[in-house]
This record gives structure tokens, C-alpha cells and sequence, in this order.
């Protein structure tokens, strides 16, 4: 430290710099070392595996944003499902990312590691939907064709504060199954209707009321700490979802 600095200033004009302390914040560190037998074991729960019927089509929605473990966590999900005799494919849930482009989203899942190859299932990239839900103001709830046209459909994502907006429920699950999931015309109709300063309610309405309508199974919800290493992966049944990913969020603040 030090007590007394001199600072010249063009123009003649001289101070003393103010007495500073060199400060060091410590987070808690709570990473996961083996993520793929996390979330084995999180599909394992009663709960969730009784929700997944062998011979079934599952389609799994992976997103765009660079959640650390993505690709393993992605396989293993996949793994679990195949063990349980279902069939899944992977289908981008990104909404207008990656340039809004079948191709490019497919392209920017396998920068993260998820590819056919290497998850061992065909990912099926379009940006065709359909409309489940038309909410109460008119607005269009879109959905991923492709996963409309399974028996069931499993999201994976990180729950994290959002950049611009506060609630409840931010990014994460939610915000997957309505704008993510919804691609380009899902995210064109929810941000062209609502301002980002209701967007902590708006995405949990709309959420609430597509599950009503669609075979959504259960998401996977992953949190990271301030070091950016997966601390908690936790599947979420569908019935439980707006209150779990309330307190997830939270987790994430911490």
C-alpha cells in the first residue's frame, strides 16, 4: 500500500491518490466432477424414469448457448433414455440463433461436441412448427415440428439470470420450451408481443400452458457456480417444473 502517490496532470494540476487495498472475493467452489453419472442418476429417480415408455420416440432439445458439459451431458442423457428402451433424437431448441438456419443450428450443436457420431442418434434440425397453444391475448405459442411429432419431448439447459430481465424464472427451462423450442417464429411471436420487463412472467404463463398441451416428459436443469463448473444437475418432472426452476434460479444467484 501506499500511503501518499503524485499524479501529474497535464495543465499543472497535482493530487494525491486516495489510500487503496488490494481485496480478493472467494466463491464456493461445488463442482460436479463426474456430470455424465450425474444425470444418469437424475434419470434414474422413480419420477422421472416411469415417465419414459420403452418403444417410444423422445425427442431431446439441446440449446445455444455454451453451457459448460453440454455434450456430455447431452450423451448421457440419450444413454439413459436408450436404456430405458426408448428411442430418441436430438433436435435444436435455439430459436433464431446461429443465424436462424436449419443447417447452421445443427453446425453450432456439433461446436459443442453433439453430433450424430457422437451421441449415437440422429439429430433432426429444422425450423418448421407447429402452433399447440394460442394463449389468452392471441398470442401463438410455437413448437419444433419434429418434436410434435414424438412421444415425448425432453429439453436440457442451463437455469441461469438472464442478461436482460428479472423474475422468478429467467434462462433456462422455460425459456427453452417457449422460445427455444418455438425456433424463429416462436422467438419472432414472443419477443415481437412482450417487452423484456415482463418477460419473468410472461415466459412461465406461456411455458405453463404448452405443457398442458404438448408430451413434454421432464427437463434437465444445470447450474453453474461462479467458476463456471457444472454444480447441479437436477431432472425436473413436467408437473413440477415452474416451482422447481423458481428455486434453481435462485441457486444460480447465489
Amino acid at each position: 500500500m501506499f500511503d501518499n502517490v503524485e499524479i501529474n496532470i497535464p495543465g499543472g494540476l497535482d493530487f494525491a491518490m486516495p489510500r487503496m487495498a488490494k481485496i480478493k472475493q472467494n466463491f464456493e467452489h461445488h463442482k460436479i466432477e463426474d456430470v455424465a453419472a450425474a444425470v444418469k442418476m437424475q434419470v434414474a429417480k422413480p419420477e422421472i424414469k416411469a415417465k419414459i415408455i420403452s418403444g417410444k420416440t423422445i425427442a431431446v432439445g439441446v440449446g445455444s448457448r455454451g453451457v459448460n458439459n453440454i455434450g456430455i451431458a447431452t450423451k448421457a442423457l440419450v444413454e439413459s433414455l436408450k436404456d430405458l428402451g426408448a428411442n430418441p433424437f436430438i433436435f435444436p431448441a435455439m430459436g433464431s440463433h446461429a443465424g436462424g438456419t436449419a443447417e447452421s443450428q445443427k453446425a453450432l450443436l456439433a461446436g459443442y461436441g453433439i453430433t450424430e457420431e457422437s451421441v449415437g442418434v440422429e439429430i433432426k434440425a429444422s425450423m418448421d412448427t407447429v402452433v399447440p397453444v394460442i394463449l389468452e391475448d392471441g398470442t401463438k405459442v410455437h413448437m419444433d415440428k419434429n418434436a410434435s411429432e414424438s412421444d415425448g419431448v425432453v429439453v436440457i439447459n442451463r437455469v441461469k439470470p438472464h442478461t436482460n430481465f428479472r423474475g422468478p424464472i429467467e434462462s433456462g427451462i422455460c425459456k427453452m420450451l417457449t422460445i427455444g423450442m418455438g425456433k424463429l417464429n416462436g422467438a419472432s411471436e414472443l419477443h415481437g408481443t412482450y417487452p423484456m420487463t415482463i418477460f419473468g412472467s410472461a415466459l412461465p404463463n406461456a411455458a405453463s400452458k404448452l405443457i398442458e398441451k404438448i408430451p413434454f416428459l421432464f427437463g434437465v436443469g444445470m447450474v453453474e457456480d461462479a467458476y463456471d463448473d457444472t454444480a447441479i444437475v437436477e431432472a425436473i418432472p413436467a408437473e413440477k417444473l415452474i416451482e422447481r426452476e423458481t428455486e434453481l434460479q435462485t441457486k444460480a444467484k447465489e
